[in-house]
């Protein structure tokens, strides 16, 4: 299977036609890789990247010299190449990393949370975990914080509920806080 997308990579570029190709996350079509005849033509002449990530919002992750940047579906980069690394937009937001800190950009590639973190997630229902000096909360879209960071890790929201671990236990929460299963 392999070969096969190697080879219609291969004959896109030789002819110009359009490429289609899967990412790894085939939850939906929008996680597909999809570069245009024009994008084609750009990439046949020099311009390229070490890494493309797949399309997440219409926007894919793109490397080049260690720095990550975003590229829209017809090739033309629309966020510079100016962050350490970078992953895919979830709910209009995208994390990425300077100095060994995460922030939140939008898709105009405004910083609209600053890069304090030590590490954090996506964008889920509207909240994301982050990590800041070992301990797990969630912040809101605008980066303020809605649940303190106090747990010693956190997943996502999924239907309004998210799994925390605090002092060897694992329970669930709301997006208040609020314990709502297994509470210890």
């Amino acid at each position: 299977m392999k070969k096969i997308y190697t080879v219609l990579f291969f004959i896109s570029f030789v002819f110009g036609g359009q490429t289609f190709l899967h990412g790894n996350d085939l939850r939906n079509q929008d996680e597909s890789f999809y570069i245009s005849p024009s994008a084609n033509m750009e990439m046949q002449r020099g311009y390229k990247y070490d890494y493309i990530g797949s399309f997440r919002e219409d926007l894919a992750v793109v490397m080049r010299n260690g720095k990550y940047g975003f590229i829209n579906r017809q090739g033309k980069l629309v966020i510079p190449l100016r962050y350490d690394y970078a992953h895919s937009f979830s709910e209009g937001m995208a994390r990425v990393y300077s100095r060994e800190k995460c922030g939140f950009i939008d898709k105009s590639g405004e910083l609209v949370i600053p890069f304090k973190y030590d590490n954090a997630w996506d964008f889920v229902e509207g909240l994301a975990w982050v990590v800041l000096n070992g301990k797990y909360g969630y912040i809101d879209m605008r980066g303020e914080i809605v649940i303190p960071l106090q747990y010693d890790y956190a997943y996502y929201f999924v239907n309004d509920t998210a799994k925390v671990e605090l002092n060897g236990k694992a329970f669930y929460i709301n997006k208040e806080g609020h314990c709502v299963k297994k509470c210890p």
